[in-house]
Formats: C-alpha cells, sequence, structure tokens
C-alpha cells in the first residue's frame, strides 16, 4: 500500500537523477512509496536514466511528455498521477537539481500530519540558501516579499517547490490551477489560502545546483510579475467570503509510525 507519492519534474537532469533518487530512497527506506518522475522531453536522455532507476528500485513511475511544457504543468501531471492511486494520502515536491536535500524529507512528512499543505522555508528560523550570488538573493527576497505584502500572504517563502501536500490539497488544487510555469508555484499557495487550507512552514537548507543549467529565465519571472498583478487585482476584485474545504485530515497510522524519529539528512 502506498501512502506517499514523490513527485519530481525533470528536464535536463540526467546528471542529477541517480544521485537524488538514491538519497531519496535511502531517507525513505522504512516507507512504501511511489516516485513519480515528470520528464519534458530531455534531450539528456533523463527519463531514460528514471526508467534504468527503476530496473533498479522497482517504485519509479515515469512520466515522459513530448517537449519542456512548464514547471507548473509538470508538477499538475505528478499530482494527478499520484491521486489515481487511491491508497495515497500525501504527496510531496522537490526539485530535481539536488539544491533540495531529501535528508529533511522525514522533517516536511511530520509536519504533515497536523496541516494539508507544508512548505520547505528558506525565509524562516533555520532555514536558509546557500551558495547563491548577490542578484539570486535579491531577486529571490523581493519575489517573496511581493508576495507576502501585496498578495496577502503570511508565509514567508513562497517559491519553494519542496513541499508536502495532504491528499485532499492536491484535489483542490490540480481541480483549481490553470498556471503552466513557474507561476504555478505561487498559484498553489494562493488556492489553499482560497480554501483555508491549513499551511505551515518548515526551515530547509537550499543549496544552489552543482550540475545542469537552471531553468529559471527572463520569460518565467516576467511571467511571474504578470501573475502576481493580476492575482492583486482580481482579489481586490472578488468576495471576501471565504471557501473552505471540510473534509479532516485523516492520516495512516503506518506512516505516523515510520516518521516518529528524524532521519539523518543525506550529506551532499
Amino acid at each position: 500500500m502506498s501512502k506517499l507519492c514523490v513527485v519530481v519534474p525533470t528536464y535536463n537532469e540526467a546528471e542529477n537523477l541517480t544521485r537524488l533518487v538514491g538519497q531519496i530512497e535511502e531517507t525513505l527506506d522504512d516507507l512504501n512509496f511511489k516516485l513519480i518522475v515528470v520528464d519534458d522531453g530531455s534531450p539528456d536522455g533523463t527519463a531514460r536514466v528514471a526508467e534504468q532507476l527503476n530496473a533498479v528500485h522497482g517504485n519509479i513511475l515515469v512520466k515522459s511528455r513530448r517537449a519542456k511544457s512548464g514547471l507548473g504543468s509538470a508538477i499538475q501531471v505528478g499530482l494527478r498521477a499520484a491521486l489515481e492511486m487511491e491508497d495515497v494520502e500525501s504527496v510531496l515536491t522537490l526539485d530535481a537539481d539536488l539544491s533540495h536535500d531529501p535528508g529533511e524529507i522525514p522533517k516536511l512528512l511530520r509536519a504533515s500530519q497536523q496541516v494539508d499543505f507544508v512548505q520547505g522555508s528558506r525565509y524562516v528560523e533555520d532555514g536558509k540558501a546557500i551558495g547563491w550570488g548577490f542578484w539570486r538573493r535579491i531577486v529571490s527576497c523581493v519575489a517573496n516579499l511581493v508576495c507576502r505584502m501585496l498578495l496577502r500572504m503570511s508565509v514567508r517563502d513562497c517559491t519553494s517547490n519542496f513541499r508536502v501536500y495532504s491528499r485532499k490539497c492536491a484535489e483542490v488544487i490540480v481541480n483549481s490551477a490553470v498556471q503552466s510555469g513557474f507561476e504555478w508555484v505561487i498559484e498553489a499557495l494562493l488556492i489553499a489560502k482560497k480554501y483555508q487550507l491549513a499551511v505551515k512552514e518548515v526551515p530547509i537548507v537550499f543549496v544552489s545546483r552543482k550540475g545542469g543549467e537552471t531553468k529559471l529565465n527572463g520569460k518565467e519571472i516576467v511571467n511571474w510579475a504578470f501573475f502576481a498583478g493580476k492575482s492583486l487585482f482580481s482579489s481586490r476584485q472578488s468576495s471576501t467570503v471565504p471557501h473552505q474545504v471540510n473534509s479532516p485530515i485523516c492520516k495512516s497510522s503506518a506512516l505516523k509510525v515510520a516518521l516518529t524519529a528524524p532521519s539523518a539528512s543525506t550529506t551532499k
């Protein structure tokens, strides 16, 4: 029975995927889980590497797409595939570039026992980003400040994809989200806020990628800025009556027991 599903969107991550999957499998060795790799037609053969890793581990589902179609749409594909598994209760997402430490996954999963949405955060106490240049740090800080002030979000880190969604949260998001690019990461939080789903931030240490190339470019940033402005305008025009999702959080006892003791962090 698979109570947890891990979703990893990829594009040209063949250099990093073997190491990442090995760390995830080691960290979650006590759990019965599925790993979904959503690859956007990587020319470097990332999907082929994922298939080879499944031959070793036996719990990896590879979703191959013809072309690069955006981070948000890739995560949506992964969430939908996870929700097709009736026994999945939680879905964890993380990047494939080793910037998110799989050794921190148990910490996020323990927090998910009480809330619907766990956000791995670089901007709460004990959270940090390592290896960033000056401008990368400024862009991230400004983007998150915009989210907090203009969009009235209390979450301090709105742009990290290191997250855990409860099943009901994932269902609400896949049925509501319309964005396909990087802006989807913020849209998911806005949807959770709209439906009054409980969100908790957990400190993470983000390490700048060492292999491959970043997928965040100028076009993605412009699309994000446009989405933020559009969301601000829409929020001022919409009704103030909150939406609610009344189904209670219900986690399996097996997952709770497996997460009782913290795991040692995987070193990079």
